[in-house]
């Protein structure tokens, strides 16, 4: 990911006192002054501070330059050591059974007044579902995401207001049993398709589906529950380490 080229392949690492050399190994991959500086920026939540287990690698004054056409030189960084070794923890945990629903519409009159729309449609399944499947909503979440207008940045959006002319729905139906996500996401579908709008005269389809069935049984789901920085009483405290010995014991 820190190349240009192709896939498939790793890179060297030559680590010094004042420097480091990377190198990639693998058919049509290069390292440039570019690639490895952007990649720099991959999931770290400060462009040039990044924290680690025993200190912080600060990158502000940091130099990429090319060694060649396929390695790169890294100096000028530098490295604040912390007080304590931390180690940092991630965890998921199970949400239920979930199937979806893709499909877009294009119709204008429910494309200006999208929100509105939604939210009707959404209070219709739920009150269907607890008639007919004796689901609560606290049994069960339906959740849609609008593809084409903020469903990638969401609140973050700069241009809310702008309508497009067609938008992606996926939709989501989760419930403690893959049975009942499946029962609901199939309740779902009428909804969705024949809802209308006030400028319509006629009954007619609001929702494209993109498959049919239109439901597809996604299985168990996991939602990110842990970000946590565990500080240990040792370094290896928290790790079993096992050595091997390879050969001949040295003499």
């Amino acid at each position: 990911m820190a190349c240009e080229g192709g896939h498939g392949g790793v890179i060297t690492a030559i680590v010094r006192e004042q420097e480091v050399i990377l190198r990639p190994v693998g058919k049509g991959l290069r390292c440039t002054p570019q690639s490895i500086a952007a990649h720099s920026l991959y999931e770290n939540a400060h462009p040039y501070l990044h924290k680690e287990c025993s200190g912080t690698l600060d990158l502000t004054h940091s130099k990429y330059t090319a060694v060649d056409e396929f390695s790169v030189r890294i100096t000028g960084s530098d490295f604040i050591p912390s007080s304590d070794c931390t180690v940092k923890l991630e965890g998921a945990e199970l949400i239920g059974y979930q199937s979806i629903m893709i499909g877009g519409i294009r119709d204008p009159f429910i494309i200006r007044r999208l929100d509105q729309w939604l939210a009707e449609v959404t209070a219709y399944i739920y009150g269907a579902a607890e008639r007919v499947l004796r689901l609560s909503p606290a049994d069960w979440t339906l959740s849609v995401h609008v593809y084409g207008r903020n469903a990638v940045m969401g609140t973050l959006e700069p241009n809310p207001s702008e309508m497009p002319h067609e938008v992606g729905l996926v939709v989501e139906a989760t419930a403690a049993t893959q049975e009942l996500a499946t029962k609901a996401a199939q309740l779902a579908r009428q909804p969705f398709l024949h809802h209308g709008a006030p400028e319509w005269t006629s009954g007619t389809t609001s929702f494209a589906c993109l498959h049919n069935p239109a439901h597809i049984d996604r299985g168990a789901v996991y939602r990110f529950n842990l970000n946590h920085v565990a500080v240990p009483r040792t370094k290896t405290e928290m790790f079993r380490t096992e050595f091997v010995q390879l050969g001949r014991a040295p003499r």
